[in-house]
């Protein structure tokens, strides 16, 4: 399969020892039965103290945390096992990081995730050009797929160019995926530009955003996993103020662009897994909304508050599941959106 990776991929750098938030702790390193082999082959059995390698609650193994940080991190924030020995000998999920890799079909995309400093920088920082997002190769047979290509490719450029304020770019994304929905089973064109008129369209699509952005932030607060007591202060002063859609008619700033760039690019495409990708629009844009909102209750800067916001959900699975459940049973049980 040939791997794609957007241009952020090749101006991120390991921060390492001087890394602001170290990946080497916060949150588990789970290992595989590969990681395991590895140790045993390469590694004297004596280089591990006994119940450094634990079982967790769901029965994986992984290290246990000194600390709240990976056993192996030392006083320089580097890592033992890779100083002592090899990279390679390092478990399967620190080598993959910061990297999601997704495999669809005939095709692999790597995206670097926003959580890392580096890359967060990397995307935000200032007076650099867009980030480029690759488009695809693709000759395979499901036509949804083909569709959600296409439009993806529509709305990273429509995003990058837009000066319409924030309310209407949103309406413009859902009719973007409502037309990779129709493209899949008809000959329809993709839409040189969102079919909003600015006020019909707004109003359909966005009137009730209100009470979704605020369940989206209260379900972060109270049925997603929370690593650091930062992000849980942040999500409980903006789950207490309610989210007015009045403050969002500013045009879209700079680093709103690039935040809906990186969840489009990242979760545009997962819509095939469900064959619908409506409920995927919404919830890209609640990520961007809620940021926002965060940001602006909490005091933290926007690019800071997105990258948290990537460390506590897009990493643990489960977190994603939840906000996606949410997003879909509002959606479907909702026949006005």
């Amino acid at each position: 399969m040939k791997k794609y990776y957007p241009s952020f991929y090749h101006t991120s750098s390991c921060f390492a020892g001087h890394c602001p938030d170290t990946c080497c702790a916060g949150w588990e390193i789970p290992l595989s039965e590969q990681d395991k082999e590895r140790f045993r082959t390469f590694i004297p059995a004596d280089y591990f103290s006994d119940g450094i390698i634990a079982i967790d609650e769901k029965g994986d193994s992984c290290f246990k945390l000194s600390g709240g940080s990976c056993p192996f991190l030392n006083r320089e924030n580097l890592c033992r096992i890779r100083l002592d020995f090899s990279h390679e000998l390092t478990p399967d999920v620190c080598r993959q990081y910061p990297l999601f890799i997704e495999e669809y079909d005939t095709f692999t995309e790597c995206c670097p995730s926003l959580s890392c400093p580096s890359v967060c920088e990397s995307i935000f920082a200032q007076r650099r050009l867009m980030p480029v997002f690759p488009d695809p190769d693709y000759n395979g047979e499901d036509e949804f797929l083909n569709s959600l290509i296409l439009t993806r490719s529509k709305v990273l450029s429509f995003i990058e160019k837009t000066q319409e304020n924030i309310q209407t770019v949103y309406a413009d994304i859902v009719e973007y995926a409502s037309a990779a929905e129709s493209m899949s089973y008809s000959a329809q064109p993709v839409p040189e530009t969102g079919n909003t008129d600015t006020g019909a369209a707004v109003q359909k699509y966005i009137s009730d955003f209100e009470t979704l952005t605020d369940g989206f932030i209260k379900c972060l607060c109270k049925d997603c996993d929370i690593l650091t007591e930062k992000w849980m202060n942040m999500v409980r002063s903006a789950s207490a103020v309610p989210f007015d859609f009045r403050d969002f008619s500013f045009v879209l700033a700079e680093d709103n662009k690039r935040f809906l760039q990186y969840f489009v690019y990242r979760y545009w495409l997962k819509s095939v897994n469900d064959d619908c990708a409506i409920p995927y629009a919404y919830f890209i844009m609640l990520c961007d909304a809620a940021c926002v909102h965060i940001s602006r209750v909490s005091g933290v800067p926007f690019s800071e508050t997105a990258r948290l916001f990537s460390k506590e959900t897009e990493h643990d699975s489960d977190n994603v599941d939840c906000l996606l459940d949410f997003v879909f049973e509002t959606i479907f049980n909702n026949c006005d959106l």
